[in-house]
Order: structure tokens, then sequence, then C-alpha cells
């Protein structure tokens, strides 16, 4: 009985462990979006444009938090822009953010702050984008990285893959969002077992 109780004792810190260091929040700072591109065109009404990140997903984990950085005007009434976090893999949308629209031309980038709790399945792929709404012109912000060096940008949660402009891939550019967090999931069978050890000694004890 004393054997299995210390047992269970270990089991407890492992699992304690595996949980405090599962919940450490892995950031990706990315390159710093500066330039201003030119999409969607100044035509009135603008067309609707999206742009932003292209990522995979290494582990099961959760994208809690990320910023996005924009600078640009607005025609008409409508203004406010709309971020998605979409599941390429299933094809489904996973979260989405408003946006508002900087009011007129900017003499900086904006940069906002966004946070969710959104699941990542391990192996899928992801696109977090940002959608201008229809009758609005924003300018993009981007920064150019050079082919292929996208390589850097990942750790054990996420890899960022490419930069994705109105449904292209771009493998050089580097679109408006950054600081993507990610917290891994916490070991689910490792909670189960311990539930189980614990459940024997209850039995263990009943009969004794």
């Amino acid at each position: 009985m004393k054997n299995l109780i210390l047992t269970a004792l270990f089991v407890a810190s492992v699992v304690l462990s595996v949980v405090d260091n599962k919940a450490s929040a892995n950031v990706i700072v990315g390159p710093i979006p500066t330039a201003i591109g030119s999409i969607g065109g100044a035509s009135n009404p603008p067309q609707p444009s999206t742009w932003g990140l292209q990522f995979t997903a290494n582990d099961y984990s959760h994208l809690v938090a990320f910023t996005f950085t924009q600078k640009g005007s607005q025609f008409g009434s409508n203004n406010v822009g709309t971020i998605t976090l979409k599941d390429v893999t299933s094809n489904t949308t996973v979260d989405s953010w408003s946006v508002p629209l900087v009011p007129g031309f900017a003499p900086v980038a904006n940069t906002l702050s966004f946070s969710g709790d959104d699941l990542l399945n391990s192996g899928d792929t992801y696109q977090l984008l940002y959608t201008q709404t229809a009758g609005d012109y924003s300018n993009e912000v981007l920064v150019s990285i050079g082919a292929g060096n996208f390589a850097p940008y990942q750790n054990s949660d996420i890899s960022i893959t490419n930069g994705i402009e109105n449904g292209n891939s771009s493998n050089s550019i580097w679109f408006a969002f950054n600081n993507l967090t990610t917290v891994p999931e916490p070991s689910t069978f490792a909670m189960l077992g311990l539930g189980g050890l614990v459940l024997a000694i209850r039995r263990r004890q009943a009969v004794a």
C-alpha cells in the first residue's frame, strides 16, 4: 500500500511538471512589417482583398495572441476589416476578429494586439488573414525577407511557411502579422493515467 501511494505521488509530480512545462508560451517574433503595398488599388470603391501568413501546426497547441499592423485610408462608411484564422486542411474557419481601419493616411503604421484560445490540430495547415471590407481601401503592411527565408520562424508548436496575398502564396514577403504566441496542449494521456492510478488506490483502500 505504501509503495502504491509513493508511486502515485511520483506520477503526480511528473504530470504536474509536464503540465507546467506545457503551459509555457512560445512566441514567434518575425520581421517588423514597415513597407506599404498597393494591394486592392485606389479605385472607388476598391475591391475586397486579403493578405496574411500561412503556418503549419507541428503539434497540438493553442494560438493565444498575435499582433497586426496596418496603415491605410477609408472610402465610404464601412470602416471595419476582418482577421480570420482558417484551417486550410479541413477548410474551416477557426476564429475571426473585427479590425477598425486607420482613418485617413496615418503618419505611422498602427499595430493592434489580439488574443484568443484557438486549438491548432497537429499537422494541419492554417492561414491568419486580414480581409478589408468591400468599399474600403487599406494599404497592406509588409516586409520583404527574401525568397526561402521563412525557415527560421518556427518553434515546437508552429512553423510559418509563407505569406498569402489574395489567395496566392509568397515565399519572400511577410505580411502584417507578428508575435504569434502559442501554448502547447497539456498531456491528456498523462492526466488520464494519473486518474486511473488514483482510482486504483481508492479501490485498494476499500478492499483493505
